[in-house]
């Protein structure tokens, strides 16, 4: 029987040569079967490398994908820190706008602030000639002189008593029935001068105890301040009218008044009359600048309005911010 190998062909020839030729078909078959063998081999070969090929292929085309998503990427991250550069420049422009507008409404408080302050020494200067001008007609409707009665009444004081006081007190004091003459209001301002000094307190204040107390016949409201009235002034007074012992007691407290004066060596300006000078004289200057803005009261109302106003719109456009926190790209 023959064999047959991969590498050899062992051929046994018959007499009739049957073997021979059989075994030359089988070799012959081998040698076909190894042909197409081979063929196949080549095919796979040939697929193996078509197989590399689409291998490389797609190699290349991720490569090229992963180049372009890492563009992408890059783009991306491009864009995020434009977007972020973006808002930082918007949340700057707030603030410069919020810096404005509030410079702006402080502004309008300060202009608005001296407007008030204005229409403050405007009502001031008002007032204080609206009280001239009364008693200047209260004045001239019982026969006096209000200016010549606010002279004395100033030289008495030392300056260290306001004109608006002044004219307060020697209002009440005529009111009240004390005295219309000048020469007696300004002894008992005098009077009220040093009793201020001695006890410590304001000489307008001791001046209005002196009136009150004359004007309702009290010796014992005078006697707080130390001025001594004869306690015989009831029976020296009996039958007498209102106004006739009210009289009677000006005079007294005067006669009594004067006499501690001049005991107590006279008035003479003190240290604390300087201070009190200068107070005075602030307060005409307020006066008398309180007096001209009084003029200008009906253009400063319709103005102050309109700052208020417009700061009110300011106050409603106040703008606070706070800068996103971004992600760090």
């Amino acid at each position: 029987m023959p064999s047959v190998s991969d590498r050899e062909v062992t051929l046994i020839i018959k007499a009739d040569g049957s073997a021979a030729i059989k075994g030359v078909d089988a070799v012959s078959e081998s040698f076909k079967r190894v042909k197409t063998s081979g063929k196949d081999a080549e095919t796979g070969t040939n697929a193996v490398s078509e197989g590399f090929k689409r291998v490389s292929e797609s190699g290349k085309k991720a490569q090229s994908g992963a180049e372009a998503a890492g563009a992408g990427i890059k783009k991306a991250g491009a864009d995020a820190s434009k977007t972020k550069k973006d808002i930082g420049d918007l949340t700057d422009s707030f603030f410069k706008l919020s810096t404005g507008v509030n410079q702006a409404m402080d502004i309008l408080n300060r202009v608005g602030g001296v407007a008030k302050w204005t229409l403050e020494m405007a009502a001031f200067g008002a007032s204080v000639e609206e009280t001239r001008q009364a008693f200047s007609s209260y004045a001239r409707s019982i026969g006096v002189d209000s200016n010549a009665i606010l002279e004395k009444l100033k030289r008495a004081s030392g300056g260290t008593i306001s004109e608006f006081q002044l004219i307060q007190s020697a209002s009440k004091a005529m009111s009240l029935g004390v005295t219309k003459d000048g020469d007696q209001l300004a002894k008992l301002l005098e009077i009220a001068r040093n009793k201020a000094r001695l006890f410590g307190s304001d000489t307008a204040k001791a001046f209005e105890d002196i009136v009150i107390g004359i004007g309702r016949t009290s010796p014992l409201i005078l006697d707080n301040l130390g001025i001594r009235i004869p306690a015989s002034f009831e029976k020296m007074t009996r039958g007498m009218s209102e106004a006739e012992k009210v009289a009677q007691l000006a005079i007294l407290t005067i006669e009594e008044g004067s006499k501690q004066l001049s005991e107590m060596g006279g008035m003479v300006d003190s240290t604390a009359d300087s201070f009190r000078k200068f107070e005075v004289a602030i307060s005409e200057g307020k006066s008398a600048l309180g007096g001209y803005l009084s003029q200008l009261t009906p253009l400063l109302v319709p103005l102050s309005l309109m700052v208020q106003m417009t700061a009110a719109l300011a106050r409603n456009m106040q703008i606070t911010l706070v800068p996103p926190s971004l992600p760090s790209v």
